[in-house]
């Protein structure tokens, strides 16, 4: 761009870069004026690097993306961003920024084994993995093909009192599996949470993740992820014969009070299952400002 110059000095010269932003520079810099976007730092496990994920916290931020190019985008095709978090595509791969989605609505309910038969918590055998989400709703979603990256994922369950710094150390303490869909983590869940005026976010993430009900209701209220009319298979496995799941509360026969963090048997019952994945590095912001309404749009600059 030129600019004239009225007292014939020399002419000024400037250049303007109209390049959209990654979707994970673009997130990141979100922290800056967005307070339901935080930095989260996790230190060093048997699997991972310290690293800071960049989540989206809170019971409805504005973390909305349609990934259907142009036109109104139904429920069916939004996604809500867990966040940018650095993941390997592969075993040997390098850590990178991803940001990572989990669908809006559930893919409807399922065994987490596959099948009432199967009572197997070996995610890596589960037909819910191998031909419910990696085969039969990957081709349901083609068109998004270019915008997902494969990702390691992990398998580890870990202590059923846990935190939810614990749940996290403890996934990445057991096996992995390199694919295209997954479920959420029990972290993941943890992490979504805001607290309130009740209940801070600290006081949550310092209470057993099992144990939000009751005085530590806020947490879970407080959580986008939360739903009170579903239970949603988590993939990490518990024991030897179950899974997480995302509770909702409820009082047991002996009047008991569960919420958060539970676990079932993989063969048991059909639980909602909610599609993950993470997107690609190249993946830009389109437009949008992740309200329901006027969710991300993304692109690809080829």
């Amino acid at each position: 761009m030129n600019i004239n110059n009225p007292t014939n000095q020399e002419r000024i010269k400037c250049s303007i870069d109209f390049t959209s932003p990654t979707m994970s520079d673009y997130l990141i810099k979100l922290t800056n004026r967005d307070n339901s976007i935080i930095a989260q730092e996790h230190d060093v496990t048997n699997q991972t690097n310290a690293q800071t994920d960049y989540r989206y916290i809170g019971a409805d931020p504005n973390n909305y993306v349609c990934l259907k190019g142009d036109g109104d985008c139904t429920d069916d095709e939004l996604y809500r961003i867990i966040g940018v978090i650095p993941t390997q595509k592969d075993d040997s791969g390098e850590y990178e920024n991803r940001v990572k989605l989990v669908k809006y609505i559930s893919y409807g309910e399922h065994y987490w084994s596959g099948s009432k038969s199967n009572s197997s918590n070996n995610w890596k055998e589960s037909t819910l993995n191998t031909e419910t989400l990696n085969t039969e709703y990957w081709s349901k979603i083609s068109d998004y093909h270019q915008y997902i990256e494969t990702a390691k994922w992990y398998l580890g369950g870990g202590s059923w009192d846990g935190l939810v710094n614990e749940y996290y150390k403890n996934e990445r303490g057991g096996s992995y599996i390199v694919n295209n869909i997954g479920l959420l983590y029990t972290s993941d869940y943890g992490y979504a949470t805001s607290g309130n005026e009740e209940k801070s976010r600290d006081n949550c993430l310092g209470h057993t993740l099992r144990l939000w009900h009751d005085e530590f209701s806020p947490c879970n209220q407080s959580n986008y992820l939360y739903n009170s009319n579903e239970e949603k298979w988590l993939i990490n496995q518990s024991g030897t014969n179950a899974a997480y799941l995302i509770s909702y509360e409820m009082k047991l026969s002996q009047q008991t009070t569960i919420g958060g963090i539970n676990a079932m048997n993989v063969n048991l019952h059909p639980l909602y299952v909610y599609p993950t994945f993470y997107l690609k590095t190249n993946v830009q912001y389109a437009s949008g400002n992740g309200s329901k309404n006027n969710p991300y749009r993304i692109m690809i600059n080829e």
